[in-house]
C-alpha cells in the first residue's frame, strides 16, 4: 500500500483554529478559555515567530474577527 491516506499539509480550516487558540491563551493565558498552550506549536514556524510580536498579533486577531462568528 504505497498511497498515502493522511495529508502531508494540514487544512486551513485547522490551522486557522490552531491560530485562534493560540491567540487567546497569550492573551488571556486560562483566565477566559480553557488552557491550551500546545495550540502553537501546532502553527507552521513563520507564525509562531510572527506571533511574537503584540501589534502582529492585534492585527491578526482584528482580521480573524471578520472571519470567524463570536470572537472579539
Amino acid at each position: 500500500m504505497t498511497d498515502k491516506l493522511v495529508e502531508q499539509k494540514p487544512s486551513e480550516t485547522a490551522l486557522f483554529v490552531a491560530l485562534r487558540r493560540a491567540l487567546a491563551y497569550m492573551e488571556y493565558k486560562n483566565d477566559k478559555f480553557g488552557p491550551d498552550s500546545l495550540a502553537i506549536h501546532f502553527l507552521p514556524a513563520h507564525y509562531r515567530f510572527f506571533l511574537q510580536f503584540k501589534g502582529i498579533r492585534e492585527n491578526t486577531k482584528n482580521k480573524l474577527a471578520g472571519f470567524f462568528p463570536g470572537c472579539e
